[in-house]
């Protein structure tokens, strides 16, 4: 995958993000996590290598529970901003949480409301 500064919009649209080692927030078996930016807002961007099946399939399914979750419009998950799709990976940048991971910043809001 090529990697992508804040300079450059990622695959011609608003989202920008740079690929560095100081950017990523984390990574798993599908995709790596970076601090970004779109449309002057801080977003998490969830870059996925869609070269083979398992992490095309792992992406789209990742969309459309967080299209559900974003649609749902609860003040307690990450909302889906956009997506970005390119030939070699698929991008979705999310809500940015600051300082924490999402497990953190939910407990330290305290109960939930019914």
């Amino acid at each position: 995958m090529t990697s992508t500064t804040s300079s450059q919009p990622y695959g011609g649209h608003a989202l920008r993000f740079n690929m560095d080692q100081c950017n990523k927030l984390g990574a798993g078996s599908f995709a790596t996590v970076y601090k970004g930016h779109m449309n002057n807002k801080r977003v998490a961007v969830k870059v996925f290598d869609t070269r083979n099946g398992k992490g095309l399939a792992e992406s789209q399914r990742e969309k459309q529970v967080m299209q559900k979750i974003s649609a749902a419009g609860c003040s307690h998950c990450c909302g889906l901003v956009d997506t970005v799709i390119t030939g070699e990976a698929t991008a979705l940048a999310m809500d940015f949480v600051q300082g924490q991971n999402l497990l953190e910043s939910i407990q330290g809001q305290g109960a939930w409301s019914e």
